[in-house]
This record gives structure tokens, sequence and C-alpha cells, in this order.
């Protein structure tokens, strides 16, 4: 038996699908917090100043990428053992591991950052509990429909 083959465990597989979908999830996220943002900024204006970590520097994009390749190539290699292969693996991982480093970090940050807010990053969360309060009760009015 040659002694350079590679013995690839079919769990292999598993973690390729497990970081393809950590990619999807993350993608996800980064979309929906993108439209939060903007569609908070739009109807409220912006007036607390206040730009997220996470959205302007673009963590769902490029750690989505790093998840979703370190995936696919972990899933050739169970496929197509090669040593390129293998190496290519090893450094998507790798790189993998730096992105939920960074974003853990980019998080923490961020959470502190907020931490010190005077005042909630929606202003208008008052109003419209008030509204929901009042739609309960049957009250409607054209200003509580304007802010819901």
């Amino acid at each position: 038996m040659p002694q350079n083959r590679l013995w690839i465990k079919m769990e292999l597989r598993l973690l390729g699908i497990i970081q393809l979908m950590t990619s999807l999830i993350i993608q996800s996220l980064g979309y929906f917090w993108t439209y939060l943002f903007f569609s908070q900024s739009f109807a409220f204006g912006l007036t607390s100043g206040y730009l997220p970590i996470i959205g302007a520097s673009g963590y769902s994009l490029w750690a989505s990428l790093f998840f979703s390749l370190s995936g696919s190539f972990s899933i050739a290699l169970q496929r197509r053992p090669s040593n390129y292969m293998l190496i290519w693996t090893m450094t998507m991982n790798i790189l993998s591991i730096f992105a939920t480093l960074i974003g853990v970090f980019l998080i923490s940050i961020e959470l502190m950052m907020t931490a010190d807010l005077q005042s909630p990053l929606w202003q208008h969360y008052r109003e419209v509990v008030g509204c929901l309060q009042n739609i309960s009760s049957c009250s409607l009015s054209w200003r509580c429909l304007w802010h819901l």
C-alpha cells in the first residue's frame, strides 16, 4: 500500500455541509440587518448618528464567502482526495476560523458601543407600542397607521 495515500473520513462531507449552511445563515442575517438599518433610517431619519460596525465592515459578505469556499473545498476533498486539495481545504478552514474570531470581536465591540448610547437606536419605540395598544382597543388613528 502506498505511503502517501490520504485517508479522508466520511464526516468531512458533513463538515462541508455545516459550513455551507453557516454561510447561508450569515449571508441572510447580513441582508436582514442591512434591511432593518436602512428601513429605520429612511422611515424615521437617522437621528442617533450610529452606524453599525458589522454592516460597515461588510462582515456578512466576506465571512459567508470564506465559509462557502471552506465547505465546498471540504466536500471536494472528500470526493477526490489529493495533497493540493488537502492544503487548500486546511487553508480555507483556518481562514474561516479567523473570520469567526473577527466576527466575535466585531460583535463584542458593537455591543460595548451600543451599551453607552443615551437614547435607544429605535427612537420611535414608544409611539409604536402606544399605537399597538390603541389597535388592540380598536381605536385606529391615521398617526398610528403612519408609524406602522
